[in-house]
């Protein structure tokens, strides 16, 4: 049997007759980094620029007998979505109308919309409400930069690569792996890996 083999079964035996919390912490990380991959793997892709998904509605709606418009509907014109979203393939299906569209700024967490119809009006209006950040969620966003930096050493390059692993509210736990890069001066060049947490808000107010 070779060292490398020997070398192994040791640290393995370290580990077996060490503290009891070793071994459950090793067991716990280990079933976390596999559940943690097969929901990277099996999770739905990112919706991609000029791709319309359908959405699920977020409340179930019965259907109400009988018309509930005693006016025209304003529907916007097949043209006009053509025009303005040339890749909103249904546009030209004879039994949908187009009755409202709008534009949702980016939140972290995810809007809810709400359609509502004036039927005294026969218009159509979207509101939207951001998500409020869930108790847990697994994350898969991922940053990769470069930068410039000035420490009593000298000037380096900083190089990283930080990866979202999973969210408690808005307390995110991250990856990162980087280094530095000398420009001059007397700073040493450097690998590193680790964990982070970053608590994340808007604006300049933490609590609000």
């Amino acid at each position: 049997m070779s060292n490398e083999h020997l070398d192994l079964f040791a640290k393995a035996e370290i580990i077996k007759k060490g503290p009891k919390w070793r071994l459950y912490g090793l067991l716990a990380v280990l079933a976390f980094a596999a559940v943690y991959l097969m929901w990277a793997m099996l999770k739905a892709p990112p919706a991609k620029p000029g791709e319309f998904l359908e959405t699920k509605p977020a409340v179930t709606a019965p259907k109400v007998p009988g018309p509930i418009v005693k006016v025209p509907i304003k529907e916007i014109p097949k043209k006009q979505v053509k025009k303005k979203f040339p890749e909103y393939t249904k546009a030209d299906a004879e039994k949908d109308i187009v009755i409202d569209s709008a534009n949702i700024p980016p939140m972290e967490n995810g809007v809810v919309t709400i359609t509502k119809l004036d039927t005294t009006t026969g218009e159509a209006s979207t509101s939207f409400e951001p998500k409020k950040s869930p108790l847990f969620a697994f994350s898969d966003k991922n940053y990769i930069g470069v930068g410039y930096q000035l420490s009593t050493d000298g000037a380096t390059v900083p190089v990283y690569w930080k990866r979202d692993i999973f969210q408690v509210k808005s307390l995110h736990f991250q990856t990162e792996v980087g280094g530095r890069i000398p420009v001059n001066g007397n700073a040493k060049a450097e690998v590193h890996i680790g964990a982070n947490a970053e608590y994340r808000f808007n604006g300049f107010n933490p609590f609000k």
